[in-house]
């Protein structure tokens, strides 16, 4: 980043605001969501929840992998001018406590003209039904405007489906279970037959609490934040990590700092929770108003000035922790009691819960060679020879 601060104070809140920092936590999640798109097609119709607190930097994950999928398919776009390979949607929460299902379907159709405008010019959103072309897209029923969606995905040749703010889906009267909703996103995947992708805080998890189909059907990708006993050695990965994304988003600062700000890790860690996109947001508010005093100076006083309050930390932490008990899993010991297994199964042992072909072929066969002895006939044993008798 640029060191002239004669700069405009817009332009260089913009720029920091630009800045991206890699971290490990951001690529093991970055790293999950790959592996999802090079398994296509054989991931089609699933679901996969991107879920973490808030502030990790799930959007921006987002956006770079629609960036990357673009980027893969590229060659056959060339080919193919029409050819949408990715569609990225912003979920909008609802004004009338549901969540409006034709709103959702008429901004998909709407992301249609909307990307890669450059390769083709639609002066009206459109859409084709039954082989027709709609353009007044917002007067058309809910259920018109998802075969149109289906439509538009068949011969867009769309491969994936990216939802961000997805927790807005399970926002709805009592009258209408959670439930629900997610079948209706489970059933879109099945129309279209590609994965989709949902990204949002950790009231999605409440989708593998609905039903076992769904259950089935979906697989968790955490995004955490970095926690504190990642900082009891040294030489742990993580919290070389998260010291390394403070250094750089205080080096990204094209203004004069005290001295030594960088020995506080622990009081950057707490005040946004291990979380980078927290940091971001809480440097940035702080290099405005340090570019907006007299000396232009970051300051400690203007650090703690701009910091989380903690009754917000303290909120933040609270839906953090039941976020992450709900991805702790049960025992094995409790399975295997709902199954009526009397010795938990495990693969390091032979535990004998079921008979296996070559115990009851022994059976059988000491059970036939009793009957092949003729009566009378003694069984094998040992006489005694010499000395002193037993004992009856």
């Amino acid at each position: 980043m640029s060191t002239d601060i004669s700069l405009d104070p817009v332009a260089i809140i913009r720029k920091y605001h630009s800045k991206q920092v890699a971290h490990l936590k951001l690529k093991e999640a970055y790293d999950s969501l790959v592996w999802v798109i090079n398994q296509e097609p054989e991931n089609v119709e699933e679901l996969y929840l991107l879920v973490g607190p808030s502030g990790c930097g799930k959007s921006t994950l987002l956006r770079r992998l629609e960036a990357d999928i673009f980027n893969r398919y590229k060659v056959e776009m060339d080919k193919d001018p029409g050819m949408i390979p990715v569609i990225y949607v912003q979920l909008a929460s609802p004004q009338d406590g549901n969540f409006n299902w034709k709103d959702f379907f008429s901004r998909l159709l709407e992301k249609f003209n909307d990307v890669l405008i450059k390769r083709k010019v639609i002066l009206h959103p459109e859409a084709l039904l039954n082989g027709e072309i709609i353009s007044t897209i917002r007067f058309l029923v809910r259920e018109e405007l998802r075969r149109a969606v289906r439509n538009a995905f068949v011969h867009r040749n769309t491969k994936y489906l990216l939802l961000d703010e997805a927790g807005h889906m399970l926002i709805t009267k009592t009258s209408i279970p959670a439930r629900v909703q997610f079948e209706i996103i489970k059933s879109i995947a099945q129309e279209l037959h590609i994965p989709i992708i949902l990204a949002g805080d950790y009231t999605l998890l409440r989708i593998l609490e609905l039903n076992g189909q769904l259950t089935r059907r979906t697989e968790v990708i955490h995004f955490s934040s970095y926690s504190t006993r990642e900082f009891s050695d040294p030489k742990n990965p993580y919290g070389m990590a998260f010291i390394n994304c403070v250094f750089s988003l205080l080096e990204g600062m094209p203004i004069q700092k005290e001295d030594d700000l960088i020995e506080h890790i622990d009081y950057f860690f707490q005040n946004s929770l291990g979380t980078i996109g927290l940091l971001k947001k809480w440097f940035k508010r702080a290099l405005w108003k340090a570019l907006m005093s007299e000396q232009r100076i970051l300051t400690r006083e203007i650090l703690e000035s701009t910091r989380w309050s903690n009754k917000s930390l303290k909120l933040m932490i609270t839906e953090t922790k039941k976020g992450e008990a709900q991805l702790e899993d049960i025992a094995d010991d409790e399975i295997a009691r709902e199954l009526g297994l009397k010795i938990t199964p495990s693969l390091d042992v032979i535990t004998k819960n079921f008979h296996s072909a070559d115990d009851q072929e022994g059976t059988a066969a000491k059970k036939s060679n009793r009957g092949q002895k003729r009566p009378g006939t003694r069984g094998p044993s040992r006489d005694p020879v010499g000395g002193v008798p037993h004992a009856a």
